[in-house]
């Protein structure tokens, strides 16, 4: 199964140490019980910035002569 990344809440020892703050790649699984007790805490996808198109200039001439000549 795919693993996911978890942020550590608590402070704890895996296959290393962990500290809050830090991120943990486990299988669902086996973080299951983590994330209940509140150790782990299934890391949220960035967001990322939307962009937004420039928009294309409006031609002034066009909005202030009558659209009937």
């Amino acid at each position: 199964m795919a693993k996911v990344t978890y942020d550590v809440k608590r402070e704890h020892y895996g296959d290393k140490a962990y500290v809050t703050g830090d991120t943990r790649e486990l299988d669902p699984n086996e973080a299951k019980r983590l994330v209940e007790l509140g150790v782990l805490a299934e890391q949220k996808p960035a967001k990322s910035p939307e962009t937004k198109a420039a928009k294309a200039p409006s031609n002034k001439a066009m909005k202030a002569a009558p659209e009937n000549k």
